[in-house]
Formats: C-alpha cells, structure tokens, sequence
C-alpha cells in the first residue's frame, strides 16, 4: 500500500474543484485533487510517466495530465474503474473542458504562448 499523497508527491500543478476546497490545509492537501498536472523535462519524464503516474493513480486522482512543452502536447488521463484510462491527446492550438469539471476549460494556445 501506498503512503498518502501528500507525504512523498510535489504535482507541478494541481486544482481543488470548490466544492472540495475544504481539503485544502495549512499544511497539505489531505486527500487526492481533482486534477494533477506534471509538466515534462528531460529529467523528469520517467518519473512522470511511470512512477507518479502509478501513484496518482492508486491515490485516487481522477485526471492526470502530462504536459511536454517540447513538443507541444497535454496528454489527459481519467481515473475509470480504479485505472487511468487515457481521455485525450490534446496539441496545437486547441481549447478544451473536462465534463465533470463545468467552467474549467484549457487553451493550449494560452500555455504555448
């Protein structure tokens, strides 16, 4: 079994949906967002990939997404069944929403600059 979260992960981002905000401490964040967000570098793709990915995954975060400035893709990933499940490959110029995330939307033209 895994730690909680919080005691060994540092998400490059991370979103609380307001209805759950009360998870939010001083401290830490106890329980698992809504949304993680890790943002590629040379250094960290396995890491990303793999381990966090697995352990976001058991943790019970329902999206994960993977970012590679790079290349210029947001790859989304959503929590089915306990399984990351992946939901989209998102590059360019596109503007997309999350169903079960209403008013949150994301244009990759914004983050690309």
């Amino acid at each position: 079994m895994l730690p909680p979260l919080q005691h060994y992960l540092d998400p490059d981002l991370f979103f609380v949906a307001k209805g759950r905000l009360s998870i939010i401490t001083d401290d830490n964040v106890q329980g698992a967002p809504d949304l993680v967000i890790e943002i590629l570098s040379k250094h960290t793709a396995r890491q990303d990939w793999v381990d966090k990915k697995t352990a976001y995954e058991a943790s019970g975060v329902a999206h994960y997404w993977i970012v590679d400035p790079d290349k210029k893709v947001l790859t989304a990933f959503r929590l089915e069944d306990g399984k990351y499940r992946q939901a989209g490959r998102h590059e360019g110029d596109v503007t997309f929403a999350l169903e079960d995330l209403p008013g949150l939307e994301i244009s990759l033209r914004e983050i690309w600059g």
